[in-house]
């Protein structure tokens, strides 16, 4: 399929399948999770919402696979919109999940759960013991302290982002090798 690009007066027809969408770019607070993942993990984004972190990453080729979740429906709205627009659909893969419930724990190396409140973020964590199995990329944006207590392990980093006025708080732990 073939369509018209005006240049200057005249149209220049162009095939269509050398459009490609603009490489989407990351926050200092995301690009910083996005530093954690290797390229050859197979990544689970919990609570994805637009999942931006997802295509950043399958765009520049820096995990193998990517699957992007979250409980409610209008983020994996908005998601499915993200991965289309940047012609990814066939590469990640959007799942309506209660964190880690239900999910095939094999599938995955590196799992990233970032802007949810700390005590949401660590309820996840109760709910699916198996996530503390895998490489983990957390960032509460709540109660920082406090899900530092519940979760009672001791991150292999932790890293603070600034974002204007705004301090992040990015934890990596390094699956079964955490202590506890």
């Amino acid at each position: 399929m073939r369509r018209a690009h005006q240049r200057g007066n005249l149209l220049t027809p162009i095939a269509l399948d050398t459009i490609r969408p603009r490489p989407l770019h990351l926050t200092p607070r995301l690009l910083t999770v996005a530093s954690f993942v290797r390229p050859t993990d197979r990544l689970l984004d919990i609570g994805t919402d637009h999942a931006r972190l997802p295509v950043y990453l399958m765009q520049r080729g820096l995990c193998t696979a990517a699957t992007a979740a979250d409980i409610a429906e209008g983020p994996l709205a908005r998601a499915a919109r993200t991965v289309k627009t940047h012609m990814l659909d066939e590469k990640i893969t959007l799942i309506q999940s209660d964190g880690g419930s239900g999910l095939d724990p094999t599938a995955y190396d590196t799992v990233t759960i970032t802007g949810m409140g700390g005590d949401t973020i660590s309820a996840i964590l109760e709910k699916s013991p198996w996530l503390w199995e895998k490489r983990l990329i957390l960032q509460p944006q709540t109660r920082v302290s406090r899900f530092e207590e519940m979760v009672g392990r001791t991150a292999a980093q932790k890293i603070t982002v600034s974002e204007g006025h705004r301090k992040y708080h990015i934890f990596f732990y390094e699956g079964a090798k955490c202590s506890q």
